[in-house]
């Protein structure tokens, strides 16, 4: 719905943001839901896999919109119909969804075992209950951290890989800018609508040079995809977890040692980005569906998934001004500093768990 609604929106304010509201509100939805899925229909021995494949997928749909959705159709058929032919996947999907997601004599049987779970609540009294069972178990607790932080290093990706190489191409002089009114190869839809990127006219090296780090980040989280389930079954989840939290604590910290954003040293640091973030992804993920309660299931994804849209506003906000008042490794070191609390975080809850 939010995807037919953009194209008519009329203004950017309050049509767009109403639409994109809509469109998030959908987005939110499908997101909280696939931990209580996994938990519902995958059997706690495959939970790493499934979310692994979940990964996978993720990978290619992530391509599928950069190279399809929005690298050829827009060329084609008008960057308005773009949307309305985007907007096919989700309506197909949720007709494979309603068909596919039947219920189950486990579900039924769960839902009957737990008749309590099933009261009226607002949503502050779903939130509270959701920390109730993070305090009562607390490896849930430990899966919202991490979910916390595995949403930040998604924003750390997407944002602030490209402000890095931005900054550099602009400090060191190595732009060179052009107005609209100069670029003679500018690409034009059927509709005579110009698709030249802004940021590709005035920086054009800057923005070839962030398109194929961060191709090589996602290509990373897409090729250990697998291994990250594999490793989340093998082991425990919690381990798995603390695990993502290494690599993530010294990847990042890493990019001390990047000084030219040209120099291939970038390629390994950024592509081990990518391999924290998909394990992260997948280790919160398998961690959290194999010790939900049956009965509160949705309750608990959703507060897991609130955690993780906390990270993606922390770190968008705290590192964008430490980015801009300090130096532009600083989001990165931020990130590299919440994995090692959930390294800690980690320790503690095993010498907790020896004593006992």
């Amino acid at each position: 719905v939010g995807m037919w609604i953009m194209p008519n929106a009329g203004s950017v304010y309050p049509g767009l943001l109403l639409a994109r509201l809509v469109y998030a509100q959908g987005v939110s939805a499908l997101v909280s839901m696939l931990p209580a899925l996994l938990a519902d229909y995958i059997k706690p021995e495959y939970l790493g896999k499934a979310s692994g494949i979940m990964g996978i997928f993720s990978g290619v749909g992530a391509l599928f919109g950069v190279f399809v959705l929005v690298g050829q159709i827009p060329k084609n058929y008008c960057v308005e119909n773009t949307y309305y032919i985007a907007s096919i996947v989700p309506l197909v999907m949720s007709v494979v969804c309603f068909l596919g997601l039947q219920s189950s004599a486990r579900l039924t049987e769960s839902l009957q075992d737990h008749e309590t779970g099933n009261e009226e609540r607002n949503l502050f009294k779903t939130f509270i209950i959701g920390l109730r069972e993070a305090n009562k178990q607390p490896r849930i607790g430990l899966a919202y951290i991490a979910g916390t932080l595995a949403r930040a290093d998604s924003a750390i990706v997407s944002i602030f890989i490209a402000l890095w190489v931005n900054k550099h191409y602009i400090d060191e002089g190595l732009c060179v800018t052009e107005s609209y009114s100069n670029v003679t190869d500018a690409i034009t839809t059927v509709c005579g609508e110009l698709l030249e990127n802004e940021d590709e006219v005035e920086c054009p090296a800057a923005f070839t040079h962030t398109s194929r780090v961060s191709g090589i980040a996602n290509t990373a989280a897409l090729l250990f995809s697998p291994l990250a389930g594999y490793l989340s079954d093998k082991l425990d989840p919690v381990k798995s977890v603390g695990i993502a939290a290494v690599i993530g604590c010294i990847s990042y910290a890493l990019v001390g040692i990047v000084d030219d954003v040209n120099d291939s040293t970038i390629y390994f640091v950024v592509g081990l980005f990518g391999i924290s973030q998909i394990f992260m992804i997948v280790a919160s993920q398998s961690l959290l569906s194999k010790y939900m309660p049956p009965h509160l299931r949705g309750t608990v994804s959703g507060c897991f998934s609130l955690f993780g849209a906390f990270g993606i506003m922390f770190i968008t906000y705290v590192g964008g001004i430490l980015f801009d008042e300090w130096f532009v490794g600083a989001p990165f070191v931020l990130t590299s500093l919440m994995n090692l609390v959930l390294i800690v975080s980690v320790i503690v809850f095993y010498l907790k768990h020896i004593r006992k």
